[in-house]
């Protein structure tokens, strides 16, 4: 995927905001290329992920980087957890949002389906797209639209009534 030049600079700045997180440039350098291989593959699958990020995609063991980012064994000198990053871009869509006249929040509740897992933590039964039961958790979103172009994340839960804080 080739990004015109104003796009590519538009994405460096939505990156930029995660740098306090990062800790050191390899896994600042993996973080933006796993977010292009997302928003190029369309996808959470590392394979697809890796296939789409130019500098990952030319390794050998792309998916591999992927997945130990994910999963947090590549990241011990920073702080790429759950809530660091949505607080991240929390800040972001306050900044951006702010001194709106009208804002609309959106209340997005919805289940993220990891059909056929069965290692993960706390999975919980959903309803899969096709109407049958697989196995996922729930997420409670709000959003935050201004006019024009100006939007944002406030808040982000994931959660499971299988998990022992529930």
């Amino acid at each position: 995927m080739v990004l015109r030049s104003e796009a590519w600079d538009q994405y460096q700045v939505y990156v930029a905001t995660s740098d306090t997180l990062t800790g050191d440039q390899r896994t600042k350098t993996t973080f933006a290329e796993v977010i292009w291989g997302i928003i190029g593959s369309d996808s959470l699958c590392a394979s697809r992920i890796a296939r789409f990020s130019p500098k990952l995609a030319r390794s050998r063991w792309a998916d591999k980087r992927v997945r130990r980012m994910a999963t947090g064994e590549s990241t011990g000198r920073s702080r790429l957890d759950a809530d660091s990053l949505t607080a991240v871009l929390r800040e972001e869509a306050i900044a951006r949002l702010r001194g709106e006249a009208d804002l609309m929040l959106v209340l997005d509740g919805m289940e993220l389906r990891r059909a056929g897992a069965t290692a993960q933590a706390g999975l919980m039964r959903v309803k899969g797209l096709d109407g049958k039961v697989v196995t996922g958790y729930r997420s409670v979103n709000v959003l935050g639209l201004g006019a024009g172009e100006r939007r944002g994340l406030l808040y982000h839960h994931l959660f499971s009534s299988q998990q022992p804080d529930f």
